[in-house]
C-alpha cells in the first residue's frame, strides 16, 4: 500500500472523503495490524507512516475508523494540534461507530490543551447528554469537574463528584476516585472563606480521607488517601494503620473452613478434594474446572455465593495452580477486593495479589536497584502472572517485552543463547524486564513514572513531564493524555500498594508528591 511521509498524513477533509480506488481488505487489515504493534514498540513514526495509507485509501468503516483512531491518538501522545481535527473527523464521519463517544472525549481533552475550555466542556455536555449508554459518560462527568479544579474553581465542580460518589459504579473506582478529589477539593483554601467554613470543609475532608484508607486499602486512591491522611491528621492516620496491622496479623493468616454452599453435591468438588489429598495436584485442578459455579454466582451478593467461590480458589492454589485462583477471584470476585479489610476480603486478596516467583524477581530487582513490589506489580498488570502470555501486539512472557526491546536487553545483559522464545522462560522473561524497569526507574526516579514510561515509552514521558512535571503525582497521573497509559499506571500502582500492604504487615508505600526526575 506503500506509506506516506509526515507531511502527507490524512487531513480531516481526506477522513470525509470516500476512497476512490479502495486498497484491497487484507492489506488494509495487515497494516492496520503492524501500526498496533509499532505502537507497542513506541515507534510512533512508522506507526504513524503505516496508519495513513488505510485512512486514505481503505474502504471498510470499520477498519478505516480505528486506524483513524489510532492515528489521532498517536497524534495526541506527540502534542501535535492535529489530534483534535482528526477526532472531530471520525465522530462526523462515523456518528454510528462504536468509537464515536471515545472520538467526542478525545476532542474534548485536545480542545483543553489548545485552551478552549468552553469548548471542552460543551462536547463533554454532549458525550453524558446523548451517549447515556457510554462507558466513558462517568469519566466525562469526572472530566467535567477536571476542567474547573485545573482552572482553579474545583468548589464549581464539587456537585458533579457529589453526583459520582452517590451513584458508584459496580467496582466502586469511580467513588472511590470522586471521593479523593472531593477531599482535595474541601482542603484548598478559599480566599473570603470564614474560619467556621474552613473548619467545616476540612472536617467533610477528614471523613473521605479516613473512609478510603479504611475502607479501601488495597486501591490506588486508598493509596493516595494514606499519604493526603497522613499530612491532615498524623494521629488518625497512625491509628488506622494501627487498626489495620492487628487485622492482618489475625484474619490473614487465619485458616477458618470455607463453606462449599451451592457445591456442594458437585461431583467435581469431591473428586478434587480427594485427588488432592492423593497429592494429584494436576488431577484436581482438572475435576475444580469442571465444577459448574452457577448455583455460586446466582448468590454472589451474600456469604453464600463468596465462600464458595473463595473455597474453589483457595482449592486451586492448594493444587498449585495460582493461574486459575487469580483469574477467579480476579473476575468472579473481584469486587470483593474493595471491601473492608475483613478475613475473606483478605483472603481473596493474598490470592489476588500473589507472590509469584518472587526468588527471581528479588535477585532481579536488586541488581535493577527498583523495588521488588513494584516488578511484582508490573508483572500482575502485564500478564495476570502467566509466563505464556501473548498480546494482539506481540509481546511476550511475563513482563510482556515486545521483541525488539527484548533482543537489545539481552545484548545489554549478555544473555548467552538468547533468542526471541525465551521470553517464555520465566528467569529469562523477568531479567530482561526487570531491567527495561530499572533502566525507566533511574532515568525519572518515581515508580508512577517508571511505569507510564513502560507503557508509552520514555520520550512521551519525557515530553509530558516537560509540560507538567510541576504537578503534584496525583493531578499529574489524571493528566497523561493516553487512557491507556493513564489506567495502567493506576492499575500497576494499585498492585503495588496491594503487595505493600499484604506483606509489610499493613504498610503502604510512601510515593512522594515531587515527581521531577533528577
Amino acid at each position: 500500500m506503500g506509506a506516506f511521509p509526515d507531511e502527507h498524513l490524512p487531513t480531516p477533509e481526506d477522513v470525509a472523503r470516500n476512497p476512490v480506488q479502495p486498497a484491497d481488505p487484507l492489506a488494509c487489515r495487515v497494516k492496520l495490524d503492524q501500526a498496533r504493534g509499532l505502537r507497542k514498540e513506541h515507534d510512533y513514526a512508522r506507526a504513524r507512516n503505516a496508519l495513513a495509507p488505510v485512512v486514505l485509501r481503505c474502504a471498510d468503516p470499520d477498519v478505516r475508523a480505528r486506524a483513524l483512531f489510532l492515528l489521532a491518538t498517536l497524534e495526541g501522545i506527540a502534542g501535535k494540534p492535529d489530534a483534535g481535527p482528526l477526532w472531530e473527523a471520525l465522530a462526523h464521519k462515523y456518528p454510528q461507530s462504536s468509537l464515536a463517544d471515545d472520538a467526542l472525549f478525545n476532542q474534548s481533552l485536545a480542545e483543553r490543551r489548545a485552551g478552549n475550555r468552553d469548548g471542552e466542556r460543551a462536547l463533554l455536555r454532549d458525550l453524558i447528554d446523548n451517549h447515556l449508554d457510554s462507558d466513558l459518560r462517568t469519566e466525562a462527568i469526572f472530566r467535567f469537574f477536571w476542567s474547573y479544579w485545573t482552572e482553579g474553581k474545583g468548589r464549581q465542580g464539587l456537585s458533579l463528584l457529589d453526583q459520582l460518589a452517590a451513584h458508584p459504579d459496580p467496582d466502586g473506582a469511580e467513588q472511590e476516585r470522586a471521593r479523593y478529589w472531593r477531599a482535595r477539593v474541601l482542603l484548598e483554601q478559599q480566599p473570603d472563606e470564614s474560619e467556621l467554613a474552613r473548619a467545616a470543609a476540612r472536617e467533610a475532608a477528614r471523613a473521605d480521607l479516613s473512609w478510603l484508607v479504611r475502607e479501601r486499602p488495597l486501591t490506588y486512591h486508598g493509596l493516595l488517601a494514606r499519604g493526603r491522611l497522613t499530612e491532615v491528621d498524623p494521629a488518625l492516620a497512625q491509628r488506622i494503620e494501627e487498626e489495620q496491622d492487628k487485622l492482618l496479623a489475625t484474619e490473614l493468616r487465619s485458616h477458618r473452613s470455607l463453606h462449599a454452599g451451592g457445591l456442594a453435591r458437585d461431583p467435581h468438588l469431591a473428586a478434587a478434594v480427594e485427588l488432592l489429598r492423593l497429592g494429584l495436584k494436576l488431577e484436581a485442578s482438572r475435576e475444580l474446572s469442571a465444577i459448574d459455579r452457577s448455583p455460586a454466582r446466582a448468590a454472589i451478593d451474600s456469604q453464600l455465593g463468596q465462600e464458595p467461590l473463595m473455597l474453589l480458589a483457595d482449592l486451586y492454589a492448594r493444587a498449585g495452580d495460582f493461574r486459575n485462583a487469580h483469574a477467579l477471584v480476579r473476575t468472579d470476585l473481584r469486587w470483593l477486593l474493595r471491601r473492608p479489610a475483613d478475613a475473606l476480603a483478605l483472603r481473596a486478596a493474598a490470592l489476588a495479589y500473589p507472590l509469584a516467583f518472587r526468588d527471581q524477581i528479588a535477585h532481579v530487582s536488586k541488581s535493577a536497584s527498583i523495588p521488588p513490589d513494584l516488578l511484582q506489580a508490573l508483572m500482575r498488570e502485564e500478564s495476570a502472572l502467566d509466563p505464556r502470555a501473548l498480546s494482539q501486539t506481540g509481546a511476550l512472557g511475563l513482563t510482556q517485552v515486545m521483541p525488539a526491546t527484548a533482543r537489545m536487553l539481552a545484548r545489554r545483559l549478555h544473555i548467552q543463547g538468547y533468542q526471541t522464545a525465551s521470553l517464555y522462560d520465566p528467569e529469562t522473561n523477568i531479567r530482561i524486564g526487570g531491567a527495561y524497569l530499572g533502566e525507566l526507574y533511574a532515568r525519572f526516579q518515581h515508580p508512577a513514572l517508571a511505569l507510564a514510561s513502560y507503557n508509552a515509552g520514555p520520550g512521551a514521558v519525557a515530553g509530558w513531564m516537560k509540560a507538567r512535571g510541576g504537578l503534584p503525582l496525583d493531578a499529574f497521573v489524571e493528566e497523561i493524555p493516553l487512557d491507556e497509559t493513564r489506567g495502567y499506571v493506576k492499575r500497576c500502582l494499585r498492585s503495588f500498594a496491594a503487595y505493600q500492604f499484604l506483606y509489610s504487615n499493613g504498610r503502604l508505600p510512601s510515593l512522594g508528591q515531587t515527581l521531577a526526575a533528577r
